[in-house]
């Protein structure tokens, strides 16, 4: 997947899923996912990645789990590129978004 699509993926699975208050586009690339960006905390953390697996049919295991693979949406990103490689269709996991990301 390229890295731009994975950016707004990113964004639309964290405006879907948390009450920000703004749009997808109105989040920065560099924007920090936790504390001082966005401002997710820990009991977040469990919910975006389960809204990451299920959006983007991937699956996050204990490598991938480093706060640098989170510190920004660009970082999350770069991550979702590597787990999904180049050319995979942003529908791919058959995400809709809303709700939890966990409902069958």
């Amino acid at each position: 997947m390229k890295y731009q699509e994975a950016v707004n993926g990113v964004k639309e699975v964290i405006v879907s899923l948390f009450d920000l208050g703004v749009s997808a586009g109105q989040i920065r690339d560099d924007e920090a996912v936790f504390e001082t960006g966005i401002g997710l905390d820990s009991m977040a953390a469990v919910e975006l990645l389960e809204g990451l697996e299920a959006r983007f049919g991937i699956v996050l295991g204990s490598t991938d789990l480093d706060m640098a693979n989170f510190a920004t949406i660009g970082a999350v990103a770069r991550l979702i590129s590597r787990k999904t490689g180049d050319g995979q269709s942003l529908a791919s996991g058959g995400w809709r978004g809303g709700g939890d990301a966990g409902d069958e």
